[in-house]
């Protein structure tokens, strides 16, 4: 049975061949992993989430971390969902995390390999690349709503 994703799929390609149909059933059945990976991934993160206004904080900040970086994570109770392999900009979130005796609502977590300048890496030749680091940001985002502040 063709769905609404395959045929958004089907829309993209004009098929001349039997190699088109078979790169066809191949990106279809790509996409419903993926699909279904990100929806699993999306879902269990969900479960964490104590408010609908938490909820809507949840996939909005999964949004802007799929156009922004290459990889998005969940972090729940230490074990990580997400997007492998990881990129070089990736994004976790972790929310209800535990920070000591406290609790936050969200816990991000951007995470860059960039140029290290100062530890460059030289060749036999005498030229010089530079190295890499991992360049770490967090963030803590609290949701409270209106029922919080009357």
């Amino acid at each position: 049975m063709i769905g609404p994703l395959d045929r958004r799929v089907e829309s993209y390609f004009e098929i001349k061949n039997d190699n088109d149909e078979v790169l066809l059933a191949t990106l279809r059945a790509v996409l419903h992993q993926q699909v279904h990976t990100a929806f699993h991934n999306l879902e269990v993160a969900l479960e964490k989430c104590e408010s609908l206004i938490e909820s809507v904080m949840l996939c909005s900040l999964t949004i802007v971390g799929r156009e922004l970086t290459d990889c998005v994570f969940y972090r729940i109770n230490g074990v990580e969902y997400g997007d492998y392999p990881k990129g070089f900009e990736n994004l976790y979130i972790e929310p209800q995390a535990q920070l000591g005796e406290y609790r936050v609502d969200f816990l991000l977590l951007y995470e860059m390999f960039a140029p290290d300048f100062l530890n460059a890496k030289e060749f036999v030749n005498g030229q010089e690349i530079p190295g890499t680091k991992v360049v770490r940001r967090r963030m803590i985002i609290e949701c409270d709503g209106h029922d919080f502040h009357d």
